[in-house]
């Protein structure tokens, strides 16, 4: 899941929640400064705070941007209030405590929306769509 907002960009590449807890791996930076922690909010509440972000060489060599170095996010958080298909997820990417911008994700659950919708058989997915109807949207 790639998403920017204003100064913040970010990629999101294992999402994972659970009933009360939430797995979040990838990486966020901002455009013009260094970022040092990450917050993360579920409904409005808070899931994980003040999380250092880690070491990602490879995004700062990507992007040209040396301060983009320390962008990665590697969360794994227990407590949270109960996710469901509604739930809203916000990052807050901090630089030594001062807010730097957020990010607000809505939650799908892919699993209950094939529960809940009709889904075309495999073939015809294939056919009109692509692989995975549900989650790409396409």
């Amino acid at each position: 899941m790639r998403v920017t907002g204003g100064e913040l960009f970010a990629l999101l590449n294992e999402v994972e929640l659970a009933e009360n807890a939430i797995q979040l791996k990838g990486w966020i930076f901002h455009r013009g400064e260094s970022l040092t922690h990450i917050s993360v909010f579920v409904d409005s509440k808070p899931c994980a705070e003040n999380v250092a972000l880690q070491d990602r060489p490879d995004v700062a060599a990507f992007f040209g941007l040396p301060h983009a170095r320390q962008s990665g996010i590697d969360i794994a958080a227990t407590g949270c209030s109960t996710l469901n298909r509604t739930s809203e997820i916000r990052l807050v990417a901090r630089r030594e405590g001062r807010p730097m911008g957020a990010l607000d994700l809505t939650w799908r659950d892919p699993d209950a929306d094939a529960r809940r919708l009709p889904v075309p058989p495999a073939a015809l997915q294939d056919r009109v769509g692509a692989a995975n109807f549900l989650t790409s949207g396409w």
